[in-house]
């Protein structure tokens, strides 16, 4: 009985396919991607023109130094030489409201904490912009094509839909 109760739950979670069988791989992906959509829907991101940003060349941005601590990661670190370095989140827009802290469990490093420092407001130009936003691209373009294989990352157009 309590097998039969087991398959209806999972069926209802639509874990399970018409004939009670588990999911394939393929499958899983298809029903993932039709919430992925449901919940996208409900996003309506700004869409910016960011040569209409800069007013006389200059912007002002807002950056948020991500910082990470963890014990492992604070060895590896050391040994690196690069205590002093860390990434960040450069906005167009500050952040309204606190971001709470993010705990995670990493295979390598065991367990990270991870919270964003206070924000520093700076003034770039458009040429610095260029910079930052073409090491963003080399930087995503690593990661994006050890996993894709086949595709450079690319910044989406305004107009460009997110699914």
């Amino acid at each position: 009985m309590l097998a039969l109760m087991a398959c209806v739950r999972l069926h209802q979670c639509k874990l399970l396919n018409e004939r009670l069988l588990p999911l394939s791989k393929k499958d899983l992906c298809h029903e993932l991607v039709k919430i992925v959509k449901r919940q996208v829907s409900k996003v309506s991101p700004k869409a910016y023109n960011i040569k209409s940003l800069f007013e006389n060349n200059k912007k002002e941005v807002y950056l948020y130094p991500i910082i990470q601590r963890g014990e492992k990661l604070e060895e590896f670190l050391k040994i690196l030489k690069g205590e002093d370095r860390s990434l960040a989140l450069i906005m167009c827009n500050p952040v309204e409201s606190a971001v709470d802290r993010l705990t995670l469990s990493h295979y390598e490093l065991g367990e990270l904490h991870v919270e964003l420092g206070d924000m520093i407001s700076l003034v770039i130009t458009e040429s610095e912009w260029d910079l930052i936003a073409s090491f963003f691209s080399v930087l995503m373009s690593a990661r994006w094509r050890r996993k894709s294989k086949k595709e450079w990352f690319r910044a989406r157009e305004k107009e460009e839909k997110h699914l």
